[in-house]
């Protein structure tokens, strides 16, 4: 194996879970967490729905499996809670969107003296993008909301809404982003100030999947699996919040956890 294998997946991944397997052999920790990311990975390079992506569940379902041989074989099978989270899905995209080239047209992204600067700017996160106004300028700020506001009437760019400060402050969203946009499923956006402002993956043969989107869209889930010996059995939680799930493991390791947005979910529990 050489070095750049052991960054890569699948090789870094299966590192993980050796390390998981040997802490759990030899520590017997009240609380593990790790972070497996093969399948998120493969999603962003090949899709949501590519041949790849089987591949990638049946060694994430390897990994698990050792995982729990070592707490078998650790005698912590009994007092063992066992949670399987996904922290986002994905969705399929066939359009990235480079915004700051349209700022860049109006002189709010410039360069001087060789250095590349900005008045304002927009952040991508995948299906979201944060405008960023670098001081308190309420030119600029009309200017950008312009800008944005004439892109989200034109549907080649893919923008489903721009959302106000009053409903970031609902999303948790930190309070340095005035305003953030999102994406159309199908689409995402991308920080590049090169090539075309609007690229069609398909038409390079790119498979492309990426998150960020609000949890509000169709088919944007993810996963919970809970169990452990006094977990009920079969037990369909249906819809739950992302914010019930640390509470929920401080309820399992008797800690008190106080002031938090989410709950428990003590109907989880046999006993």
């Amino acid at each position: 194996m050489d070095a750049t294998e052991e960054v890569e997946q699948p090789y870094l991944d299966d590192f993980t879970t050796m390390c998981a397997v040997d802490t759990i052999k030899r520590k017997k920790p009240n609380l593990l967490l790790m972070h497996l990311i093969d399948l998120d990975d493969a999603k962003h390079e090949h899709g949501t729905d590519s041949p790849e992506i089987e591949k990638v569940l049946l060694r994430m379902d390897k990994r698990l499996g050792d995982i729990m041989e070592a707490v078998r074989e650790a005698g912590m099978k009994e007092d063992t809670i066992f949670l399987v989270v996904g922290d986002h899905g994905q969705i399929n995209v066939r359009y990235k969107v480079k915004l700051n080239q349209l700022l860049k047209e109006k002189g709010l992204i410039y360069e001087e003296n060789g250095e590349m600067k900005w008045k304002a700017y927009i952040q991508n996160a995948g299906g979201a993008a944060y405008l960023h106004l670098k001081e308190n300028d309420s030119e600029v700020e009309q200017l950008a909301l312009d800008i944005l506001n004439k892109a989200i009437a034109d549907d080649c760019f893919g923008i489903e809404r721009l959302y106000t400060r009053k409903e970031l402050d609902d999303r948790h969203v930190a309070s340095s982003i005035r305003f953030m946009l999102e994406a159309k499923a199908g689409y995402c956006f991308d920080d590049s100030l090169e090539g075309p402002v609007v690229i069609d993956l398909e038409e390079h043969g790119i498979k492309y999947a990426t998150h960020g989107y609000s949890p509000d869209k169709l088919g944007y889930k993810c996963i919970l699996v809970v169990s452990g010996d006094c977990i009920k059995n079969e037990y369909q939680l249906g819809e739950i919040q992302m914010v019930d799930i640390a509470p929920t493991m401080a309820n399992i390791l008797g800690i008190d956890f106080f002031n938090c947005d989410g709950r428990p979910l003590k109907e989880i529990f046999r006993y």
